[in-house]
């Protein structure tokens, strides 16, 4: 039930945000995304046994991880526009190869890392454990909000929207920042 109110707060979000993004932007559209993600985990932690809390919770998490992965490939996308115009080197291929690359090590990571906290509270053994528990509560509610938080500050930090007109009407003719 509350992986069902995930999906489909995130699918319904998927479809709302373009109307988000063309009003707020894609950097504060993706930093409401982490805010409101952040929250739903902390809501999460305060559940408790509380159903209803959980599924409300997981309802918002879909919300705001539908902003943020409705921005991330356009602000990949208008990042590498701006280091071809920052740098003069096209460079989209090697751009997106290097996204993918990270994707696919970072899934690895993250896998491998949640087999470890799951193993160090002994979830093998005993599932039920108090030490089971906590690893399940930092690898479901406290690592996710943390990542959150971060990607709410990388977000805060993404300063692009200032810049990327410019950098496309020069790109159009075919000048970079360095270009006269």
């Amino acid at each position: 039930m509350t992986a069902n109110a995930f999906s489909m707060a995130q699918i319904i979000m998927l479809f709302c945000t373009p109307f988000i993004m063309k009003k707020f932007g894609k950097r504060n559209t993706g930093l409401f995304g982490m805010a409101i993600a952040s929250v739903a985990f902390l809501l999460t932690a305060l559940a408790g046994s509380n159903v209803n809390l959980v599924v409300a919770a997981n309802v918002l998490k879909g919300l705001g991880f539908g902003c943020c992965g409705a921005t991330m490939f356009g602000m990949l996308q208008d990042a590498i526009t701006y280091g071809s115009w920052l740098t003069g080197v096209q460079a989209m291929g090697m751009g997106n190869a290097a996204y993918s690359f990270c994707m696919k090590v970072g899934s690895g990571i993250g896998t491998a890392a949640l087999g470890w906290i799951l193993g160090a509270g002994g979830f093998n053994t005993d599932s039920t454990s108090a030490g089971a528990l906590t690893a399940l509560n930092i690898s479901c509610i406290w690592i996710p909000l943390a990542t959150c938080v971060i990607g709410a500050v990388c977000m805060l930090l993404f300063d692009l929207d200032q810049h990327y007109d410019q950098a496309v009407a020069d790109l159009a003719e075919g000048r970079w920042k360095g270009s006269k």
